[in-house]
């Protein structure tokens, strides 16, 4: 990731790892088996197809035999990577009056939700949403739209509970991603780059506690509680999900059930787990690899890491959705029905308006 601190510090240096949690973090590694998983299911087709190979077969093999993700990605004709959570933890508490509920930090989510949209903006992207501001300085693999993202929503999907719309939180990872996932040209041009956002449905009480929040004037409830022992059920689901490839869809993620995660660390709920979780990975890589210098989750090896993750994880599953932006209405009923066109994946088609 260039920057002027990188550019100034020795690449051989103290392992310094920076934005590790479950998202930023170990979505990152979750990418990267997304697109493994992608190109091998990809090839696989084409395979047992009529010979001969089909136009990009090679490139795509020889991508993943390099393990070269940013390859990957373009020779797979992925255009989208959602990082997409739904948490439907619930609890026997029900969510008061005046009172901010959540199952992780309150005011790390309020700054959050109430900070401008960003987003990675790819190269297939034929026109810029309403609000949208570029960047006149940097890599230019990002947007932001003037607006909160707890006002902002998208359609994405989750294996358990199918389509959602989910809020477009600015994370980390759709930098670091975008810029991993970027293919330039010999002149240094990006030929090739996917969008990436991050779509989140928290849980109901949360959902409520922001609305109440939003109405006050952003100023926050005088009583704040995260959920713990209360839960009696749900639970959080995380993953990437690829989209605009060869498959059309793809989910590689996390299913972690309040059962489950009692089971493996009493006291804790499924997000705070999944977060403990890959922070446990991330140290465990540093401790292995302690003279790589200033890092963050893109540059670690994704399958040591998650070897190291996976068994606080739940259900891990890898597969494609069947799902696509159009499989819903649009909400303007004065508007014409939604068809897709010769690019489906376009991020004005994600963006509910």
């Amino acid at each position: 990731m260039p920057c002027e601190l990188t550019d100034r510090l020795d690449p051989a240096g103290p392992t310094a790892v920076v934005e590790h949690g479950a998202n930023p973090g170990l979505v990152s590694h979750l990418a990267k088996r997304a697109l493994h998983d992608v190109a091998t299911a990809m090839l696989d087709d084409r395979s047992a197809g009529a010979e001969p190979r089909p136009d990009g077969a090679d490139e795509l093999e020889s991508a993943l035999a390099e393990a070269d993700y940013a390859r990957i990605a373009m020779a797979s004709g992925t255009k989208a990577v959602h990082v997409s959570e739904r948490d439907t933890q619930r609890g026997s508490v029900p969510k008061r009056v005046d009172d901010f509920v959540n199952t992780w930090s309150i005011k790390g989510f309020q700054e959050e939700a109430t900070a401008p949209v960003e987003l990675g903006w790819g190269t297939h992207e034929r026109c810029l949403p309403p609000r949208a501001v570029t960047h006149g300085t940097g890599p230019g693999n990002q947007i932001y739209l003037a607006r909160t993202g707890m006002s902002t929503w998208a359609r994405s999907w989750v294996p358990t509970t199918g389509p959602m719309l989910g809020m477009m939180i600015s994370h980390g990872e759709t930098y670091t991603i975008g810029e991993r996932l970027t293919v330039r040209d010999d002149h240094g041009e990006p030929v090739y780059r996917p969008t990436v956002l991050f779509a989140y449905l928290p849980s109901d009480p949360t959902l409520a506690s922001l609305h109440e929040f939003r109405m006050a004037g952003y100023r926050t409830q005088s009583e704040r509680r995260i959920m713990g022992d209360e839960i009696v059920g749900g639970a959080d689901e995380l993953g990437v999900l690829l989209l605009g490839h060869g498959r059309g869809g793809w989910w590689t993620g996390s299913r972690l059930d309040i059962h489950r995660v009692r089971s493996l660390v009493p006291g804790q709920n499924a997000t705070t787990l999944q977060v403990a979780a890959a922070v446990l990975g991330g140290l465990r890589w540093m401790l292995f690899h302690p003279n790589r210098g200033l890092c963050v989750p893109d540059d670690l090896d994704h399958d040591e890491v998650l070897a190291a993750v996976e068994p606080y994880l739940g259900d891990c599953p890898s597969a494609p959705p069947g799902w696509t932006p159009f499989d819903g209405p649009d909400d303007r009923l004065d508007a014409p029905p939604r068809e897709p066109d010769e690019d489906p994946w376009q991020f004005t088609d994600v963006l509910v308006r």
